[in-house]
C-alpha cells in the first residue's frame, strides 16, 4: 500500500518528474565537457605510479622526464613531504 498521499507529492516534489535540460545536447552529441576546452597557457600533468602494491621506492630516475620537450616541472614523492 502506497502511504504517499497525491499532495505530498506536489508539495515536496516526491515522485514528481524532473524536467532535465541537459539531457537533449548530450544525447545529439552537443555536449561540452572539461576536457574539450582549452585555455591559453594551458598545461597538462601526468602521474607516473608504481605497478607494485606496497612497494618501498628507494629512488627515482626523473632525468628523461626533465629532458623532455615542454617540461615545465617534474615533481617526485619527496617533493610532496
Amino acid at each position: 500500500m502506497n502511504t504517499i498521499t497525491e499532495s505530498a507529492i506536489t508539495k515536496t516534489g516526491i515522485g514528481a518528474p524532473v524536467q532535465r535540460i541537459e539531457d537533449r545536447p548530450l544525447l545529439m552529441g552537443q555536449g561540452q565537457y572539461t576536457d574539450n576546452f582549452n585555455a591559453p597557457n594551458q598545461a597538462h600533468i601526468a602521474f607516473v605510479r608504481s605497478p607494485y602494491a606496497h612497494a618501498k621506492i628507494l629512488s627515482v630516475d626523473v632525468a628523461a622526464a626533465k629532458a623532455a620537450p615542454g617540461v615545465i616541472a617534474v615533481y617526485t614523492g619527496q617533493h610532496l613531504v
